[in-house]
């Protein structure tokens, strides 16, 4: 809600009223405005002298006359642009929109005015003035431009010098970066597509709804953008461009180095897409990091937000940067409903460094290793998380904003799901999310593979190896849609955080990861002291059955969770059977039999049962006790029958265990089937299989 507000306000403050307009009508680069000529440069000058809100047209003729005008193709690759080359740097802007819309439209949709600075020179003026293609200090709009060649950057947004004031209301919208024209396939690079330099500067936004406003920022030789190291105190929002891609999205152009870099101080207040439609940007194909984050160790305020981040712009296939996303270090970070999936590396690094931790971030609602739908496999190829450095109060998941880990690959040494390794002193809390079908481990501490429990749980490493849960049983009670678990946690009250909360899942199709989140319960330091094992019953959240696998997690009170237990089967709810392997008797009219029967405990029936007989011609003795008191799952029982009816005929007697619950009694019984004759009739029949008595 934080960032929305601060969208809002951006969106909102960001319109001009219109002064005067000047209209280039030449290609030339001289200083001059006037009512014959007018170029680039002598427009921002007159514009800059007369102040006010100006804008900057373009009416330039079409003509082979003009050496500066390029058409060709057909149908719908035909393209006319026009392309200006000053010989030096442009005046800085400010308070004047630039709309490069305005000469025209290009069939094969390229920019029809082209700021190319390959006659600009090589050398930066100063050491607070470097040579980049356009400056946009307060005030200001670029639209609809093609930017290539500079020796800096194509745009810089805001003051360089740190004692200038800050740089405000600046907007980028509808322009190529880095691309050659027309058909921007291939680069034409400049070092920097945009750099964001200003310090305390609100309301700065790089482009806007990706239909009608967004920018494409690729094929540059380092950075597509880059906020620069003292941006602090103010907003800057990149939202709707493709960074790193060719116009359609489909095919890479590379950023040579990285997609987005950010390397703010405190409360730079940076917003890299949104989760709304349009919005988000398309950040892949970049050569080494889609986005990088590596800001001094202050409340940073960055939000990383709806992009599709190796994949092309469909979300469905790989287009993929090497590594997806980097949080270096810093504090106070958000990355949520973005789709980080199809690179070459890991998707999303959280912490690189021990000397700097990175604190306070949420990881919430991203597909990581699956595609824009959700559930088409599109794997990361380094792991789908993982954390080398410090990462303290990190939050991976939370209830109803899970993320989805899945597919990922990384070879046979660790964790292709989570991977935590290196630090003790990591505090990273990893639950509700939909973790499965990675190549191996979908939580790894110590990125060593699994990670068996210790006594006592005095170990040491990534998130100190919390031990996770020991569970006796688990059973499945259908009515309610319940899960009856009984379990340990062997984390001794000196080595873990209490109280210690367990996640149970569903486990995936292998058995070893979290795929869907059931419940939670916890185990408290009084109950670890107690030292027995705890019984929980708890509803699941979603639909199980008998036989399901589940694992659990335990995250101590400190935020440390733990790596997925071995999967357990769900057994059926606890109950208990009677039966007797012989259950037809012949006999003469009066007489005793005794038959052997066994009563068998089914999943975990503790509760003692009592025996009887039911047919009123029938008495029954139980040997050795009509109460069966559990000391073994099978307890074997004889029932010596005593039968005097005073007919012939067939009679059915029951052999019954029951049980007074607190819904009613529980019954279970065997039939024996009786089969009583006349003393002349009371004959031996080959093949019978009963009990013949006398």
């Amino acid at each position: 809600m934080r960032y929305l507000i601060m969208l809002l306000a951006i969106l909102m403050m960001n319109t001009r009223i219109q002064a005067a307009t000047f209209t280039v009508n030449t290609t030339a680069d001289a200083d001059v405005c006037d009512a014959v000529t007018c170029t680039l440069r002598g427009a921002i000058n007159a514009a800059l002298a007369v102040g006010g809100a100006d804008v900057i047209e373009f009416d330039i003729p079409a003509d082979a006359l003009n050496e500066n005008y390029f058409s060709g193709g057909s149908g719908q690759t035909a393209f006319q642009y026009w392309s200006i080359q000053p010989t030096s740097e442009l005046p800085a802007l400010l308070d004047i929109t630039i709309d490069g819309t305005s000469a025209g439209s290009s069939v094969a949709g390229n920019p029809t005015i082209v700021l190319d600075g390959s006659l600009a020179g090589d050398i930066n003026p100063g050491a607070w003035d470097t040579l980049d293609g356009l400056t946009l200090l307060e005030n200001s709009e670029v639209t609809g431009l093609a930017i290539i060649n500079w020796f800096n950057a194509g745009i810089r947004m805001g003051y360089l010098d740190t004692d200038d004031p800050a740089g405000f209301n600046n907007t980028v919208t509808a322009s190529w970066l880095g691309l050659n024209v027309p058909y921007g396939q291939a680069s034409a690079p400049n070092k920097y597509g945009i750099t964001i330099s200003t310090n305390d500067g609100s309301n700065n936004i790089i482009g806007g709804n990706m239909d009608t406003a967004g920018n494409v920022i690729s094929g540059n030789l380092q950075y597509g953008v880059q906020f620069e190291y003292w941006i602090s105190g103010g907003a800057v929002a990149l939202l709707g461009n493709k960074i790193g891609t060719d116009p359609s999205g489909l095919i890479a152009v590379p950023n040579d180095v990285t997609g987005v870099t950010i390397w703010s101080q405190a409360q730079a207040n940076i917003i890299i897409g949104f989760d709304f439609p349009g919005l988000g940007n398309l950040i892949s194909g970049n050569n080494l990091t889609g986005v990088l984050v590596v800001p001094t160790d202050e409340e940073n305020l960055i939000s990383i937000s709806g992009n599709l981040i190796g994949t092309d712009i469909t979300g469905m296939s790989a287009l993929p940067n090497r590594e997806g996303v980097v949080l270096s270090y810093g504090r106070q970070m958000t990355v949520e409903g973005n789709v980080i999936s199809g690179n070459s590396g890991v998707g999303l690094t959280v912490s690189t460094s021990s000397p700097s931790p990175l604190r306070r971030v949420q990881v919430i609602s991203n597909l990581i290793g699956v595609a824009a739908d959700g559930q088409t496999p599109l794997p990361n190829l380094g792991g789908g998380v993982y954390s080398s450095g410090i990462a303290i109060d990190t939050v991976i998941g939370k209830p109803g904003e899970g993320n989805v880990i899945a597919y990922n690959q990384c070879g046979p040494n660790w964790g292709c799901g989570i991977a935590v390794s290196g630090f003790t002193n990591n505090v990273i809390e990893i639950r509700h999310n939909s973790i499965y079908n990675n190549e191996n481990e979908g939580i790894d501490l110590e990125s060593d593979r699994f990670t068996p429990n210790d006594a006592g749980d005095f170990d040491s490493g990534a998130n100190r190896l919390q031990n996770f849960p020991d569970i006796n049983s688990a059973q499945h009670d259908p009515d309610g849609n319940r899960i009856n678990l009984n379990f340990w946690v062997d984390s001794h009250n000196g080595a873990s955080d209490y109280p210690i909360t367990l996640d149970v899942y569903a486990a995936d199709s292998d058995g070893q990861e979290g795929q869907t989140w059931l419940a939670s319960t916890t185990f408290t330091e009084s109950q670890y002291l107690a030292g027995n094992p705890i019984t929980r019953t708890m509803t699941a959240a979603a639909a199980v059955a008998e036989n399901d696998v589940i694992v659990v997690t335990a995250t101590e009170g400190g935020g440390r969770t733990s790596e997925f237990s071995p999967g357990f089967v769900l057994a059926g709810q606890p109950d208990f059977s009677i039966a007797c392997p012989n259950t037809r008797i012949t006999t003469s009219p009066s007489l005793s039999c005794t038959v052997g029967c066994e009563a068998e405990a089914v999943n975990g029936w503790a509760d003692e049962v009592g025996l009887s007989c039911t047919h009123p011609d029938s008495s029954c003795l139980f040997v050795p006790s009509d109460e069966i008191t559990w000391t073994q799952a099978v307890m074997p029982f004889d029932v010596d029958i005593m039968h005097t009816a005073a007919t012939p005929g067939v009679y059915l007697n029951e052999v019954v265990g029951s049980f007074d619950a607190q819904g009613g009694t529980i019954t279970r019984q065997e039939v024996i089937t009786i089969e009583q004759l006349t003393d002349e009739d009371y004959l031996f029949v080959d093949g019978f299989d009963g009990v013949i008595c006398q």
